[in-house]
């Protein structure tokens, strides 16, 4: 992230795009058409995809009050659309925004620089961080579940799905990403 660095908004624009076509082109090919059903869970690769793609154009382009500015209004736009009135979902949708809000600044701020060079282990490296962040979230949410609702569930299958969202989610973005930086430097 480079604090005072001019914003430009024709890559902005190829970084949200980019990133958000391949996580969703990514949830297709596992999911099929799925990702486009807003009852279904593979629907997070439409709304992590887009999140996260404009948190990270956000941290990569302005700095972190932007940042955090963007995905506060996601997440008002995301609680309007999606959560209701049910505490539940208001409580899931914030750890899933700041799962995916950190994910997006390890990878910018410590990730990237280390792997500057090496184009398709980045989108890699972004999976693993998105995927760990998901997974994290899911325990602090299951254990607030369990804490507040007693609520007994099966942790394991839960995390997987937290796990395996996270990681495909993550992949697409940072496919997306690399293509977007490509196609930035090109013009």
């Amino acid at each position: 992230m480079e604090p005072n660095k001019k914003f430009d908004i024709k890559k902005f624009l190829y970084t949200v795009i980019c990133g958000l076509i391949f996580s969703i082109i990514i949830g297709i090919i596992f999911f099929q058409t799925h990702v486009f059903n807003h009852h279904s869970p593979s629907f997070a690769f439409v709304t992590f995809g887009l999140v996260g793609a404009v948190v990270f154009a956000a941290l990569s382009f302005r700095n972190i009050k932007d940042s955090i500015l963007f995905t506060i209004m996601l997440l008002i736009i995301n609680f309007t659309i999606y959560s209701g009135h049910s505490f539940k979902f208001a409580l899931r949708d914030i750890l899933s925004f700041a799962a995916i809000w950190l994910s997006m600044y390890l990878y910018d701020i410590w990730f990237i620089p280390k792997v500057q060079n090496m184009r398709y282990i980045r989108a890699l490296g972004l999976g693993v961080i998105f995927a760990t962040c998901n997974v994290v979230a899911g325990i602090i949410l299951i254990l607030i579940f369990i804490i507040i609702y007693d609520m007994r569930t099966q942790l394991i299958p839960i995390l997987f799905s937290y796990l395996q969202t996270g990681m495909l989610v993550g992949l697409g973005l940072g496919i997306g990403f690399d293509l977007a930086e490509t196609i930035a430097r090109k013009m």
